[in-house]
């Protein structure tokens, strides 16, 4: 499952050596396969239509059980196909992985977009979804909001033991 279909978040798996052992184990929504085969961020993503059909294939409108304790919520502001995946463990601790929202928790704690003109998202979707992230970390105080690229929230994560550091 992934949030979104950049490059730096789906190319370990479409570029792996062991593509044909992980396809089947990868869920991607219609419209994130939709960007992977025909507008890709870069060439070395593309999948072709072959690649594609080995891959799980889901679509939602808004949100969508997954798995016991995760649901996926509709977030294409980012690009076409983001998606935020929300946990609950069984110690009761709940996540959002918010993916690429925005690069820093500053930017949903002011709800303001990326300062990158380079970047083109869907900028009422984008407002949208930092002020609904901004409002949990009031309504949900026990929620951990994880934003892809902020550094400082992983490291910080990690010294709460929100996360865990690698894979174990």
């Amino acid at each position: 499952m992934l949030t979104h279909e950049h490059g730096d978040h789906i190319a370990g798996v479409i570029r792996s050596p062991d593509f044909a052992t992980l396809a089947p184990k990868t869920t991607v929504t219609r419209a994130q396969l939709q960007t992977l085969t025909t507008m890709p961020q870069m060439p070395e993503i593309k999948l072709t239509a072959e690649q594609g059909q080995r891959l799980n294939v889901i679509d939602y409108e808004t949100t969508r059980a997954f798995a016991p304790g995760m649901a996926l919520i509709k977030s294409a502001g980012h690009t076409p196909g983001s998606q935020m995946i929300y946990v609950v463990l069984q110690s009761g601790k709940e996540y959002v992985f918010a993916g690429d929202v925005a690069w820093h928790m500053d930017g949903v704690r002011a709800i303001r977009g990326k300062d990158a003109p380079w970047i083109t998202e869907d900028e009422p979707a984008m407002t949208a979804e930092l002020t609904w992230l901004n409002g949990l970390m009031t309504t949900a105080p026990n929620l951990a909001i994880v934003i892809s690229h902020d550094e400082d929230q992983r490291l910080e994560y990690i010294r709460e033991r929100v996360l865990g550091d690698g894979f174990e």
